[in-house]
């Protein structure tokens, strides 16, 4: 067992580089691309808010530059190490769902070629960012429904926080994680402490960004209520907001994350991780009836059921 456990961590790093490779191998090969230039902008200016934006990843930008330096290569290291992290926890997150090696491998490639990443990888944006965050949080359920400590909510706590000084879109995924937990066994928790403390703990990583935006009076919901009522995005139908989840997530992987829906779902022993499932669905449902632009679910991809699968079929 330690033998095989040593030889899938060894596949997870090795995968990892890979990804880590890809970027440092090409990142470089093109300018800047325009919204870093406004990123680079904004961390002269240091705040606990901007209009279209939260904190954190201006400030992650700042002290990248503070200890890096300035350079187009080092600008974009921070978003190439959030890339191949969220590769090993993609694969960490197979070995918890209870896959071994070919799970572990098929899902690091897949999180390895999603197009999304592969993107959002190669500059700086908040977008770099989120898909980290994300998968995370869905680590840590998956250890919560597997019987671990409770006291890991105030871990998933920190990281709801931390995403949502990240990006406000963490809301709906937030959103998403609560109602899985009420329609699951995981409701049991909510009987408990350390949920709540965790809960608080994300509230109170954010408060530094909801007092900006209530001083400023809330400009963040002004923009994106203008853009609303703008022509500036394209209105898409349920049917094209999911094909377009397909091309962000590369359509070779398409079969991975469908499966890994009816795994969660339809399975006995994908059942007791459907609250994975519900929460893909919810954050789905919500960008669609909200109009979100279609990359606002890739980072549930990223997260969610592509790996859930494996396990059944590669064990």
């Amino acid at each position: 067992m330690n033998k095989n456990y040593s030889f899938e961590s060894a596949l997870i790093v090795s995968l990892s580089a890979v990804a880590l490779l890809v970027h440092l191998l090409t990142n470089g090969r093109y300018g800047y691309f325009r919204d870093e230039l406004y990123y680079i902008a904004c961390a002269r200016h240091l705040d606990f808010g901007y209009i279209d934006q939260p904190p954190l990843s201006i400030l992650l930008l700042r002290l990248s530059e503070a200890f890096l330096g300035d350079s187009l290569f080092a600008v974009r290291l921070l978003p190439v190490a959030a890339g191949a992290v969220t590769v090993s926890l993609t694969g960490v997150i197979a070995r918890e769902l209870g896959g071994r090696t070919w799970a572990i491998a098929l899902a690091c490639a897949a999180s390895l070629c999603a197009l999304f990443n592969l993107a959002v990888g190669n500059f700086f944006s908040m977008n770099a960012f989120e898909p980290l965050f994300w998968t995370a949080c869905i680590y840590i359920l998956v250890r919560v429904v597997n019987g671990g400590s409770p006291t890991l909510w105030l871990w998933l706590g920190a990281l709801l926080g931390l995403s949502l000084e990240n990006k406000h879109s963490t809301v709906f995924f937030a959103a998403g994680i609560f109602v899985a937990l009420l329609l699951t066994p995981e409701r049991a928790h909510f009987s408990k402490k350390w949920i709540w403390l965790g809960g608080l703990i994300a509230f109170a990583i954010a408060l530094p960004n909801i007092l900006w935006e209530a001083r400023h009076h809330w400009p963040t919901y002004e923009l994106l209520s203008n853009i609303a009522h703008s022509n500036k995005n394209v209105g898409l139908s349920p049917t094209q907001f999911i094909a377009q989840q397909v091309v962000f997530m590369n359509p070779g992987t398409f079969p991975l994350w469908l499966a890994g829906l009816l795994w969660v779902f339809g399975s006995r022993e994908g059942r007791r991780y459907r609250a994975i499932g519900i929460i893909y669905l919810v954050t789905l449902a919500e960008f669609i009836v909200l109009h979100g632009k279609s990359y606002y679910l890739a980072p549930a991809l990223c997260s969610l059921p592509r790996v859930a699968w494996l396990p059944s079929v590669f064990s």
